[in-house]
């Protein structure tokens, strides 16, 4: 699918339509014949990867998807993993559960609005792959930040550490906080829940950075995150340390293979905090 799917984000999607991928990830082999994270290959296409950790968040981040993919006229993945869709909950549903806050971006000295254009071949190519890079990640970007899809959820005062984490994840953390007993805020630790993983929104990953020593990334497979947050930071004053799969001493933390759950997080938590 990898192919069409590229084609498919290239041409893009109506601001009147929107187009979302639903991309079923298995991280521990539960009913599938490899582990699998796709979010590394849908960011190569310039696919938005939104990353929902309940049925709930199924529900309204794929709100949120539709929405993204008509402000920016790109394709949107939300990335599902085995214990979302393979589980049952009762869930909040409405018309006003959410109503997308949708941004402007100036192209060429005007708001940019996306036309899906089929002509695939250069010079008309070259140009889609312009807007692609240019404005349309712009406007998924200024989506999440105006949306509020990564959000800052333990904030102390005088917070030295951060966790950061997205989807199933981010509650792996907070279930690994009431097994060690802790509050996080109690013990100086910020968290922040990301929703859309890629593109990052920069601005809410500076000011979850602010005033800390070290940022712990907790995430599944390869590291996207940690690597995002990195090159967001890299060169700013003061920048936190920066730790995910390997500690300062480069010994492994949060492994690449399987999957994350609470007891690897809370396994993590107490050597960091320790």
């Amino acid at each position: 699918a990898a192919d069409a799917l590229r084609h498919g984000n290239f041409v893009g999607a109506h601001p009147d339509g929107g187009l979302i991928a639903l991309c079923g990830d298995d991280p521990i082999c539960k009913s599938s014949t490899l582990p699998s994270a796709t979010e590394s290959t849908l960011a190569s296409f310039g696919m938005p990867i939104v990353h929902p950790g309940s049925i709930q968040e199924l529900l309204d981040l794929g709100r949120h998807a539709i929405a993204a993919s008509r402000a920016s006229g790109l394709w949107v993945a939300v990335k599902t993993v085995t214990d979302v869709v393979d589980a049952s909950g009762t869930v909040e549903v409405g018309p006003g559960r959410v109503v997308p806050v949708m941004p402007v971006v100036e192209y060429q000295g005007r708001p940019y609005r996306h036309v899906p254009d089929a002509t695939l071949l250069a010079p008309w190519s070259l140009e889609m792959e312009r807007t692609l890079t240019g404005p349309r990640l712009d406007l998924a970007r200024a989506y999440a930040r105006k949306n509020g899809l990564n959000r800052v959820t333990v904030d102390p005062r005088d917070a030295w550490l951060g966790v950061v984490a997205s989807g199933t994840a981010y509650y792996d953390v907070c279930e690994a906080f009431r097994r060690l007993g802790v509050d996080p805020a109690e013990l100086g630790v910020r968290v922040l829940k990301i929703g859309m993983i890629w593109p990052l929104e920069p601005e809410i990953v500076r000011t979850f950075a602010r005033g800390l020593k070290e940022i712990l990334v907790v995430e599944e497979k390869d590291p996207l995150l940690e690597g995002l947050i990195k090159e967001v930071l890299y060169g700013t004053a003061d920048a936190p340390r920066v730790l995910g799969k390997l500690d300062e001493n480069g010994a492994p933390l949060i492994p690449r293979s399987g999957g994350v759950d609470a007891d690897l997080a809370a396994r993590a938590l107490a050597f960091r905090l320790r």
